[in-house]
């Protein structure tokens, strides 16, 4: 096959097989059916959907042991509370039926499965089945069934993380209550910062270079000359021989004579 015939080939091929990708990519995702409010994935924003009755979203829950299929629709079953609800709300402590507006009615109870203090959006219906201390509901009714007791450790473990954001109940359980007292999680431990050690500085060494020699300028010194001793003058002829002539200095201004001396 001539090159420029197989370069054409070469194209053709891998343009038919990005064709099926590209048409894949370009289908819309599947909508999914949500009944009342619940918490919206953090790949598709976060937040918390107060959108009431049955709608839709094209995600599905990131947290799914905390909803529940209801006919084709997900029902969000927690706390709303750690995942940004803000609305009015009631405290209630272990596990007990979900009371939310379906469009038909399930079978079967369906039960919120976290045990202590949490809450609710809603208010529980008035009856024998519940038993408000200090504002805190207890449910006293039928007692849940395993499965739902079985789920109620894995829904403690999607709430550990926000054991600070659930409320403080100090009111005793009433009587004919089954649930088991929630004890908060301990703390996780703080890791302690490292150490400081403290580096002395080193000792700085100076060299000082050496000091200028020191010019010492002596005084001029002062010389006192002893006095001269008395001039003899010795005139030529004017003696004997064997005589000097002399004369003091005390008497040359009184016109001393000269005397001859031996």
């Amino acid at each position: 096959m001539p090159p420029i015939q197989r370069f054409w080939a070469i194209c053709g091929l891998a343009l038919s097989l990005a064709l099926p990708v590209s048409g894949a990519r370009a289908q819309a995702p599947a909508s999914r059916a949500y009944v009342g409010s619940h918490p919206v994935p953090a790949r598709a924003g976060g937040g918390y959907c107060s959108i009431e009755g049955i709608h839709m979203h094209t995600y599905v829950p990131d947290r799914p042991v905390l909803f529940q299929i209801v006919g084709d629709a997900y029902l969000f079953v927690g706390d709303p509370v750690p995942f940004g609800y803000r609305g009015p709300r009631t405290v209630f402590y272990g596990i007990h039926p979900v009371h939310v507006p379906l469009p038909v009615p399930p079978p079967a109870p369906i039960f919120c499965a976290l045990p202590g203090p949490h809450y609710h959006p809603y208010a529980p219906p008035a009856g024998p089945d519940y038993v408000l201390e200090g504002g805190v509901a207890f449910y006293v009714g039928s007692p849940p069934p395993a499965p739902v007791v079985q789920r109620s450790h894995a829904f403690e473990a999607e709430y550990r993380p926000f054991a600070a954001l659930r409320p403080q109940v100090v009111v005793k359980p009433p009587k004919g209550w089954r649930g088991t007292w929630w004890v908060a999680p301990p703390a996780a431990p703080t890791a302690k910062p490292p150490p400081v050690q403290v580096v002395a500085p080193s000792p700085r060494v100076v060299v000082a270079p050496p000091a200028p020699p020191a010019v010492v300028v002596a005084p001029p010194a002062v010389v006192v000359a002893p006095p001269a001793p008395p001039a003899v003058v010795v005139v030529p002829g004017s003696r004997k021989p064997g005589k000097w002539l002399k004369i003091k200095h005390k008497d040359w201004h009184k016109g001393g004579k000269w005397k001859e001396h031996d």
